[in-house]
């Protein structure tokens, strides 16, 4: 019973989450750009885990916006760090304009 209740859980906060997601124009890709530029620079970390999420997401006009995404990386002895990026991004074509690390 527990754990029915857990995935119902998993599942309300997930739909919640996707369906506000699907309101903020481009926002999932500028999470990948956020992801894949970490990535490129977090080369060599042994154990290496993260997690990504978008805490922030501004329209700068009609057609750009840009979007705040946090990215939480951890090894496998315990060191922990947070980086911060701003990705803007072009609708309705999803094009990278600019992302830079805060």
């Amino acid at each position: 019973m527990k754990s029915l209740i857990l995935v119902l859980m998993t599942l309300v906060s997930t739909s919640a989450m996707a369906a506000k997601l699907e309101k903020l124009p481009c926002a999932q890709f500028a999470q990948g750009a956020a992801e894949a530029d970490y990535l490129r620079d977090a080369t060599g970390i042994q154990g290496h885990e993260f997690e990504s999420s978008i805490i922030g997401y501004t329209k700068i006009d009609n057609r750009q916006s840009a979007v705040t995404v946090e990215i939480t990386g951890a090894n496998d002895e315990g060191d922990t760090w947070t980086t911060q990026y701003e990705v803007v991004v072009q609708a309705p074509a999803c094009a990278l304009v600019e992302i830079s690390a805060k």
